[in-house]
């Protein structure tokens, strides 16, 4: 009923042979067009991603570690090892369960490992290369086949040891 006694209506009406209501109708379209077009030309990529929770909370943390840790595709089934050298024991008297990175523990470094004498550093070059082709015939290390069954992923880089970069 609306269109036919008003829209309608309005549509055909003419003043001096001119329909204005469709004249007005386009001009105020075409202004909203050009306007939509300005702003949509100011539109820039955000400098960095939106941060929906604090810094502390638990969702932002866990995306943190995802971010820095996922090892992605053609190593999801590797794990990261570190070695450490030197270090006796770890102190943990300050650790707490449900906040572990806030409190690791506290290194109890063994006074007599110094890796300025010869034997050590040696050592420590030893261990290197053995890693690089030490074998993993364990049931979690069957993905390890496709790169050569070693322990450490057979790949270029894979195996980072200072001592090699001097």
């Amino acid at each position: 009923r609306f269109f036919q006694d008003f829209y309608l209506k309005a549509m055909v009406w003419r003043f001096r042979a001119v329909q204005l209501v469709p004249l007005l109708l386009i001009g105020i379209f075409l202004a909203v067009g050009v306007q939509g077009t300005v702003f949509a030309s100011q539109l820039s990529a955000p400098l960095e991603a939106e941060q929906w929770f604090p810094d502390n909370h638990m969702d932002t943390k866990l995306n943190d570690y995802m971010r820095t840790s996922y090892l992605g595709v053609a190593t999801d089934s590797q794990a990261t090892m570190t070695l450490f050298w030197g270090v006796r024991d770890l102190d943990r008297s300050a650790f707490e369960v449900y906040e572990p990175l806030k409190a690791p523990g506290d290194p109890v470094f063994d006074e007599a490992f110094d890796l300025s004498q010869p034997e050590a550093q040696q050592a420590v070059l030893q261990t290197c290369q053995e890693l690089r082709s030490l074998r993993c015939s364990l049931d979690g290390c069957r993905a390890a086949d496709s790169y050569g069954g070693t322990l450490v992923l057979g790949l270029e880089g894979s195996v980072s040891c200072f001592l090699e970069d001097f």
